[in-house]
């Protein structure tokens, strides 16, 4: 049974479609990429997901329950959203900031307890940022930022991640610790669907890819099912030939 389904989704924003039609759907303890062009729709379909906006038609079901019958905090215990642009102006220490993830858990006007303290440890320990927990967030590297991100989200104990380019500024070294860190969550039981931008990251680490294309899903499927040179010329404009090795995991070389 789906965790997750998409049924006709469409949202229409100022006349213009964003998307249109999409059907899809999430299982538990899967990692996957959702690739597409700029534009294709990839950001608004996280957004839905996390009901931070409301379909034009169509409907979302989480367990087999519509989204929008869910009360903001009880979804909160379920969805955790990672948007790509996050503003943090304010000086907060790592510690404090991942401690807000446990609020959807709170009763009113109740303070963390030693339950709390212990699911705040924990996403601090699997993100590896002990060590920051007494820095102020805005002095982090891009790299210490999002994995400070990541345990805010895993603090609330959602099963469902959703995350936003949650790589797109980062070097090779924290793209890569970042994505195995996704893996890890995966092995766990934890469901990530992730936007991409990268065609071999999806290749490497997903073990389903949705492809976006003007708003519309062009494909869902296996990573060797779905990517394709002929679905990747169709949808990016541009030739892409699959090199392996033995020493390394296949790849695609790209050509304009």
């Amino acid at each position: 049974m789906p965790l997750l389904e998409v049924h006709h989704l469409s949202l229409q924003h100022h006349n213009r479609w964003l998307l249109r039609d999409i059907h899809c759907q999430f299982a538990a303890a899967q990692l996957y990429a959702m690739l597409g062009p700029n534009g294709a729709g990839k950001t608004t379909l996280l957004r839905l997901l996390a009901a931070l906006i409301k379909p034009t038609a169509g409907h979302i079901l989480l367990q087999q329950r519509d989204l929008q019958h869910y009360a903001r905090l009880e979804l909160a215990r379920h969805i955790s959203y990672m948007p790509q642009h996050f503003q943090l102006d304010f000086g907060f220490r790592v510690r404090e900031w991942v401690a807000q993830g446990r609020y959807p858990h709170l009763k009113r006007w109740h303070a963390l307890g030693a339950e709390d303290q212990a699911h705040i440890e924990a996403a601090l320990h699997l993100t590896d940022t002990t060590h920051l927990e007494q820095r102020l967030i805005t002095r982090l590297s891009g790299g210490e930022r999002q994995r400070v991100l990541l345990a805010r989200c895993l603090c609330s104990q959602s099963q469902i991640l959703l995350l936003d380019e949650p790589v797109a500024n980062l070097d090779v070294r924290h793209r890569l610790e970042f994505l195995q860190l996704c893996q890890t969550l995966v092995q766990r039981g934890k469901t990530l669907i992730i936007s991409l931008h990268d065609i071999n990251q999806a290749l490497v680490y997903a073990q389903q890819v949705l492809l976006l294309q003007g708003g519309r899903l062009f494909a869902q499927g296996a990573p060797a099912e779905v990517l394709t040179a002929e679905t990747i010329q169709t949808v990016f404009q541009v030739q892409a030939v699959l090199s392996t090795t033995a020493l390394a995991s296949p790849r695609f070389e790209f050509y304009v």
